[in-house]
């Protein structure tokens, strides 16, 4: 997983800018496809990404996922990762919705540059805090570009109105220049080379040699044909656990059919 895959492979467990692009998008489009099914993912974190054999991630336990009856509704419970939560899910007042998992994807992209989660501290208690009421700050150790931090301060707004992806989902981040010099369709049809590939044996097990690919931009050298439509598959369950505190709804596995290969 990519949990495995960013402690073990780099020193000081730090993935460059390029590579962090490449990851971003991928689950970036994932949520996205989620969201116009109504479905919050809830559970954001590198231990529920799988690197596949060709390089590209896959989103995996659905089991805090809510399926929302219309995108007017709210969920109410409780649920995810401590240092991946939102903070209108730490507050508890008014509900929360699809943004929550965009929250968890700027910590997640903070996670890979700087090697910690923006508000991390062993108190539980105090990370909360942390999360609902401090700013964002980046270590000076590492030397991050401003455009990468503006996609981070976007994706932790506080406010969840506000917050990149709330309002028109991934087409939100592709006007950062972050983004600029990469095609998403490209990322979304697996026509980028990928930075890392893991090394298969006969009996389809990932080995851990790895091997490592050039950097992607706009019109890199097309690997796979695109089809058009076609979005990420999502590995699931055929059993997905509502919480019942807040009314959930399981979500349908023919909902998900289409999310791709």
């Amino acid at each position: 997983d990519l949990y495995n895959h960013f402690n073990s492979s780099y020193k000081n467990r730090i993935f460059d800018e390029e590579k962090t692009k490449f990851y971003v998008i991928q689950i970036a489009l994932a949520l996205d496809a989620l969201h116009k099914r109504k479905i919050i993912y809830r559970d954001l974190k590198p231990e529920n990404i799988v690197i596949n054999n060709d390089g590209y991630l896959k989103l995996i336990d659905f089991g805090l996922s809510k399926q929302l009856k219309t995108n007017q509704d709210k969920a109410m419970s409780f649920c995810g990762t401590p240092e991946y939560t939102a903070p209108e899910i730490i507050k508890g007042d008014s509900g929360y919705s699809y943004s929550c998992d965009w929250w968890s994807l700027g910590v997640l992209m903070y996670l890979m540059l700087f090697s910690v989660t923006p508000f991390y501290h062993r108190i539980q208690k105090v990370m909360f805090d942390k999360i609902v009421n401090n700013r964002v700050k980046y270590p000076v150790t590492v030397n991050i570009g401003n455009n990468a931090k503006e996609v981070i301060n976007g994706l932790l707004e506080k406010d969840p109105l506000k917050r990149i992806g709330t309002n028109k989902g991934v087409e939100d981040l592709k006007q950062f220049k972050f983004f600029e010099e990469v095609d998403f369709r490209l990322v979304l049809s697996k026509k980028v080379n990928a930075p890392f590939v893991p090394t298969v044996d006969k009996d389809n097990a990932v080995s851990s040699t790895y091997i490592y690919t050039k950097n992607f931009k706009k019109g890199a050298e097309v690997i796979t044909e695109f089809e058009e439509g076609k979005i990420y598959r999502m590995n699931f369950s055929a059993s997905v656990e509502s919480d019942k505190g807040d009314g959930d709804v399981p979500v349908n596995e023919d909902d998900i059919d289409q999310l791709g290969r």
